[in-house]
């Protein structure tokens, strides 16, 4: 539900230091998956008057919505410099879960609560060692339900109506039986919106035919999901069959598949094409009139990339929709910024604003991860803490829990790139960087104390990528090597840039001191992968030239 990868970008040849990694070329994207995840703001507002075909926002509008004063064009979303903290003392998240209200009772109608977590992202579907791996976790965080949704698996996507072959079959049923070996209920997605017709028998056939191959394998929660699909109708047969458009024929076919299935066999969830946002429209409320009461609704909340959702945002979906609701969670999903903001980046800060009466509002809360299984952990368990005691769910002390599990056999290196890489959507551009507090402090008062803190950074960045090859989960250090590189070379810039500033004090300044500085500063403006500390970084290289060019 968030966004699909094309290529990753081009090495950046630097002198002097071996610099950034390249990112492995992915297949380019679906113009109608760009279209609905650049719409972040425009489907928390009115869709009940997005006309249809009508051109969303550029992503640029989102950040606006998300990083306020965000330049429209900006390549990388702002970072703002935290307050001065160390990394002995963590932020305190004041604002990470939302005020408890009053409890409301559960929509689900004598359902489990389903939470885990929701395969939903545009890249490589995870292979079966990763999401064994990260069954295991899930497992751990108290979790119950993997929703197997990768964009990119094309028998449950494109070629919806197409059986899966055996040998394909085969690795899907050992997922399965993993997720029941943990006692997590494997939940099965299949995306037909891209070319059914919703009226055809046959189409329907195929439909049946492709969820009884999966139910074979003892799977019996499926969803319909019809997300990043058309808005509106096209078949002249399905215009004529369903006056009321787009919900009336998805609901249609929703309630018929429930209808042979058999209600008290399976359930049915429903992720549909307008999946976010608070304003009633003619497609909420067919699906209100339409859709049988059986079936849940998934929902990203006000944002496809919600800051916050509170118990009052889910009461006024799951009132205008007329279903028990459902969460897909965007959070920690990082495939958006291949392609849409053109800067890689992880997310490994912890959940938070949420509120803490949320659950009680809802059937279930699945939360989207990043295309790196391993490194999507650090999020996941916070996730996990997070849905166990909403009530008392303390972002920081989750989070520092999890980068102590996650990055065993090099923790304090793992930390490190975990606050480095701890800004989101949900933070505001609010990093815990203790190298962004380190540079303002010294700006404001340039000393030999000041500057020997930014010394110490700047080494540990420069040191972190090695150290962080001694991780002991394997693969994890696979998966984070461009950032940690990236997080290395950054340090080594930093450390180029005090050696010049101490240069110039002497006067000892070479010419080569100032071609590696301008050289620091090229390859900072086009990373191969963005961290917290990129932006910074640059810009404390930059001043510092200026300073003393």
């Amino acid at each position: 539900m968030a966004r699909r990868l094309d290529g990753g970008m081009s090495r950046v040849a630097r002198s002097g230091h071996a610099r950034r990694s390249g990112l492995p070329a992915h297949r380019p994207a679906l113009a109608l998956a760009l279209v609905l995840v650049l719409t972040g703001a425009s489907l928390a507002g009115r869709q009940s008057v997005r006309a249809p075909g009508r051109a969303t926002p550029a992503f640029a509008a989102h950040a606006q919505a998300v990083h306020p004063g965000a330049p429209s064009s900006a390549r990388f979303l702002p970072l703002t410099n935290t307050t001065a903290e160390s990394r002995a003392s963590l932020p305190t998240f004041a604002s990470g879960v939302l005020p408890a209200a009053p409890p409301t009772p559960s929509q689900s109608l004598q359902e489990p609560f389903l939470k885990g977590v929701v395969e939903g992202f545009y890249g490589t579907p995870w292979s079966l060692s990763a999401t064994t791996a990260v069954l295991g976790v899930m497992q751990q965080a108290g979790m119950n339900a993997f929703v197997y949704a990768p964009k990119e698996d094309p028998y449950a996507r494109s070629r919806w109506n197409v059986l899966y072959p055996a040998s394909t079959l085969s690795e899907l049923s050992q997922m399965v039986a993993a997720a029941r070996a943990r006692h997590i209920t494997f939940v099965y997605s299949l995306s037909p919106g891209l070319s059914i017709v919703y009226s055809n028998p046959t189409d329907r056939a195929e439909l049946l035919a492709k969820i009884r191959q999966i139910e074979g394998l003892g799977v019996h929660t499926f969803m319909l999901s019809f997300d990043d699909t058309a808005t509106t109708l096209s078949n002249p047969a399905d215009i004529a069959a369903y006056p009321d458009g787009l919900g009336q024929a998805q609901s249609a076919l929703s309630d018929w598949l429930l209808g042979q299935l058999g209600p008290s066999h399976v359930r049915l969830l429903f992720t549909p094409t307008y999946y976010s946002g608070l304003i009633d429209g003619p497609y909420w409320a067919s699906l209100h009139q339409y859709l049988a009461s059986g079936i849940d609704v998934l929902w990203t909340g006000p944002n496809i990339l919600s800051p916050r959702i509170t118990t009052a945002d889910a009461e006024t979906f799951a009132r205008d929709v007329g279903h028990p609701v459902m969460v897909w969670d965007n959070y920690p999903v990082n495939d958006y910024t291949y392609q849409i903001q053109h800067a890689p980046r992880l997310f490994l800060g912890p959940l938070q604003n949420r509120s803490a009466t949320l659950p009680s509002a809802l059937a279930g809360y699945f939360a989207n991860p990043m295309i790196q299984p391993l490194a999507s952990e650090v999020a996941l368990l916070t996730v996990g803490a997070y849905l166990a005691h909403p009530g008392s769910y303390d972002p920081a002390a989750s989070w520092s829990s999890a980068v102590t599990q996650v990055g065993a056999g090099a923790e304090p290196a793992f930390r490190l790139l975990a606050e480095d890489a701890s800004s989101s959507f949900l933070t505001g551009g609010q990093s815990m960087s203790p190298l962004l507090p380190a540079i303002a402090a010294y700006w404001n008062t340039p000393s030999s104390t000041t500057a020997a803190a930014l010394q110490t950074e700047f080494t540990a960045m420069a040191g972190a990528s090695s150290a962080l090859a001694s991780l002991s989960m394997p693969g994890l250090y696979g998966e984070i090597k461009p950032w940690a590189d990236e997080l290395s070379a950054e340090g080594r810039d930093g450390l180029d840039a005090l050696q010049l500033l101490a240069d110039a004090q002497d006067g000892t300044a070479t010419s080569q001191a100032f071609s590696t500085a301008e050289s620091d500063i090229t390859a900072l403006k086009s990373p191969p992968v963005v961290l917290d500390t990129t932006v910074p970084v640059l810009n404390f290289l930059e001043r510092v030239a200026n300073t003393t060019g």
